[in-house]
């Protein structure tokens, strides 16, 4: 199921529908209970549903929840052991570098990427700061992320989940399928 290949038809979803409404439903139970080490797996269900009906969100929905969900879990695991978790904390960096990198040259969206590209820049800044500064990280973790990544980010990633959960339902509902 490349992007370069033609897109499943709807109706072919029918034999995926118990196990996209399984997948729906974790989702929805991960981003409720902030399991923020299963994120990587959202992901994963997200970009392939997304592969399959583009329509579900636009590109800049997709960037913000798929971003989102990965700086999230990347600061997530520099709190943790940094240095221990390097190879993922850089696999996660890439894809986001690779997503960004991706709007930025899509002409309909260059302002957004743009803005995308600053952004990967600074957070991959900070990643390596928390990373190699102790007292950095003591205090970014401390100070800034409640502020940054707190409540109110828990509360956007939730709206966009939700949002990307009732189009998923929609589709599923629809008798065209």
């Amino acid at each position: 199921m490349s992007s370069a290949g033609c897109p499943l038809p709807p109706a072919s979803l029918r034999l995926l529908v118990p196990p996209v409404r399984l997948m729906a439903a974790f989702t929805w139970r991960v981003v409720q209970q902030h399991s923020v080490m299963q994120y990587d797996k959202l992901v994963d269900f997200i970009s392939l549903a997304t592969e399959v009906v583009p329509e579900l969100l636009s590109p800049g929905r997709k960037a913000q929840l798929i971003l989102g969900l990965r700086a999230r879990l990347v600061l997530e695991l520099c709190r943790g052991d940094g240095v221990a978790n390097l190879q993922t904390i850089q696999s996660h960096l890439d894809k986001i570098h690779a997503c960004s990198a991706e709007l930025s040259s899509d002409e309909d969206h260059m302002a957004t990427g743009d803005i995308l590209k600053t952004s990967y820049i600074n957070f991959a800044g900070l990643v390596q700061n928390l990373l190699n500064v102790p007292f950095e990280k003591e205090f970014f973790f401390q100070e800034v992320f409640p502020l940054n990544y707190g409540s109110n980010y828990d509360r956007r990633l939730q709206q966009l989940v939700s949002e990307f959960l009732s189009r998923l339902e929609q589709l599923l509902l629809s008798p065209d399928l």
